[in-house]
């Protein structure tokens, strides 16, 4: 359903800007194929089920308390809990910001945890040295090479480092 909403003219309206007496009023960019008829369907069903708009203005509501009022320690819970690492990251972000695509898989590298550092290479099988190539102190992880290391630590230090 998610492709299909792209497909939406008006994402960013509130509700009542698409919600009318005789129900949703939803423009789209293009005329959907005959493979997407099925998803329209399920779509426009899903939101079908809204019954219609309280008498009111739109308000903002926090999820992070029972009075949907927003407090830092709310917030600082939410972001302490146990959740999937897919669930805390905004993949999507990463991909469709305006840097370079090579910059936008670096970071996906790093934040995954998956570039080839010593210590994944290890744990595919592939042994070649467990310190870190530059300060030859630390295992080389993701982590130490990125953050900890004291030459990127120099180098972020600099006033040529850019990030």
């Amino acid at each position: 359903i998610p492709d299909i909403y792209n497909v939406v003219l008006g994402q960013q309206n509130i509700i009542a800007e698409l919600w009318t007496k005789q129900g949703w009023s939803f423009n789209f960019r293009r005329e959907y194929n005959d493979r997407e008829i099925a998803r329209v369907a399920k779509f426009l069903n899903t939101v079908e089920a809204f019954n219609g708009l309280q008498t009111g203005e739109d308000v903002m509501w926090w999820k992070g308390n029972s009075r949907g009022e927003f407090k830092v320690n709310s917030a600082y819970k939410l972001m302490n809990q146990t959740t999937p690492q897919t669930h805390s990251w905004p993949w999507k972000q990463i991909w469709r910001s305006k840097i370079p695509h090579i910059i936008s898989c670096f970071i996906w590298l790093f934040a995954k945890e998956v570039a080839l550092t010593q210590d994944n290479l290890k744990k595919r099988g592939i042994t070649l040295c467990s310190s870190c190539f530059l300060c030859e102190e630390a295992l080389e992880k993701v982590s130490h090479l990125f953050l900890h290391c004291k030459y990127t630590q120099i180098l972020s230090n600099t006033k040529y480092f850019f990030f």
